[in-house]
C-alpha cells in the first residue's frame, strides 16, 4: 500500500539490504548491535491543540491544515469526544487547563505541533490557523497552546491521560473476566479515505453498542480505535467487528498495520492484505535469509518454517 505501513518486507531500488530488516519483526536476524544518529530538538516549537464541536468538523481541520503549506509540521493528532472522556476522568489529565476546555458540547480535539524560526514566522502560523478555523466557523477560543515547555508537557499529559484510563478501566474489568482485553487497530488509508474510514468506525460501533475511544495520528490517516469490552461475549464480538474493518481498509487502498506490524495476533490480516503470489514472495525472502525457520517463529507466517 501507498499509506503508512510495517507489513512484511521492503526494498526499494537504490536502498540498502538494511532497509529489508527494518520493520521485519525479527523474523531475517538477529539484530546484535544499533548504532543512532541523533538529531537535535528544534529551539522553537508552537504546541497547539483545538477543541470542536463536531468531529467531522475537526476532520476537515485536519485536510485543511494538511494542504495549507504550514511548513514543518511535525504533528496532526485526533482525539474523539470518547478520548476526551477517558483524559478528564484520569486524575493527571483532569489536573491539567486543557481539562477546563472540555464541555458537554465537546465532540473532539487535534492537536498539531509546528516548528519555527523567528517571531515573524511564528505570528504567519498564527494567522494561518486562524484563517483554517474562520473558513470552518470555529473560533480560536477553544483552544490551548504555547511555545515553552511547560505548554507541551500539560499537552502531553493530557493526551497520554487517554491510553493510561483506557488501560486502567481494562485492568479493573478483568477482576471479573480474566481473559478480557483491550482491542486496539492499527490501520490507515489513504488521504481520500480519512472521513469516510472514521465514520466507518464510529457508525459501526454505535450500532455494535460497543465501548470505544478513537484517537491517533490523522495527519497520515492512521486511527488507534480502541475497543473496551465489557465481558467475553463483547471481547469476541470486537474481533469480529475489527476484521471487518481490515477488510475495508483493504479495500479503501490502505494498511491493515501501519506502525506495529503483523505480529501472531495478526497473521490472518496479511492474508486479506496480499494475494497469494505476494505472499509467496514474502516467503521466499523469509526462507533466503532463515532456511531453518529459527526467527521469530509464528510471526507474519502461520507455518513454524
Amino acid at each position: 500500500p501507498v499509506t503508512k505501513s510495517t507489513l512484511g518486507y521492503f526494498l526499494e531500488p537504490n536502498e540498502s539490504v538494511l532497509d529489508l530488516f527494518v520493520g521485519a519483526e525479527g523474523t531475517l536476524g538477529v539484530i546484535t548491535e544499533i548504532e543512532l544518529l541523533l538529531t537535535r530538538i528544534p529551539a522553537h516549537r508552537l504546541s497547539y491543540m483545538q477543541f470542536f464541536e463536531s468531529d467531522e468538523t475537526a476532520l476537515a481541520f485536519v485536510e485543511k491544515l494538511r494542504s495549507s503549506g504550514i511548513p514543518n509540521v511535525l504533528a496532526i493528532e485526533f482525539v474523539d469526544k470518547h478520548s476526551l472522556e477517558f483524559a478528564v476522568s484520569n486524575p493527571r489529565g483532569a489536573k491539567t487547563p486543557l481539562a477546563q476546555l472540555v464541555t458537554a458540547k465537546t465532540q473532539a480535539a487535534v492537536y498539531t505541533e509546528v516548528t519555527y524560526e523567528t517571531e515573524d514566522d511564528l505570528g504567519e502560523i498564527y494567522a494561518q490557523l486562524e484563517q483554517i478555523l474562520s473558513n470552518i466557523h470555529v473560533s480560536m477560543d477553544a483552544s490551548y497552546a504555547g511555545v515553552e515547555e511547560k505548554e507541551l508537557r500539560e499537552i502531553k499529559v493530557f493526551r497520554h491521560a487517554v491510553p493510561e484510563q483506557i488501560n486502567a478501566t481494562i485492568a479493573l474489568r478483568k477482576n471479573s473476566f480474566p481473559e478480557l482485553h483491550k482491542i486496539a487497530t492499527d490501520m490507515s488509508v489513504p488521504d481520500s479515505e480519512l472521513l469516510a474510514i472514521y465514520r466507518l468506525y464510529r457508525e459501526t460501533l454505535e450500532a455494535a453498542g460497543l465501548e470505544f475511544a478513537i484517537f491517533g495520528h490523522a495527519g497520515n490517516n492512521h486511527f488507534h480505535v480502541n475497543l473496551l469490552p465489557r465481558n467475553t461475549e463483547e471481547l469476541q464480538r470486537g474481533k469480529a467487528v475489527y476484521k471487518t474493518f481490515a477488510a475495508q481498509v483493504v479495500k479503501s487502498g490502505g494498511a491493515v498495520a501501519a506502525e506495529h506490524g503483523i505480529g501472531r495476533l495478526k497473521r490472518e490480516f496479511l492474508q486479506m492484505q496480499y494475494d497469494s503470489e505476494e505472499l509467496k514472495n514474502l516467503r521466499s525472502v523469509k526462507d533466503f535469509f532463515d532456511p531453518r525457520g529459527l526467527l521469530n517463529k509464528g510471526v507474519l507466517f502461520v507455518d513454524a518454517k
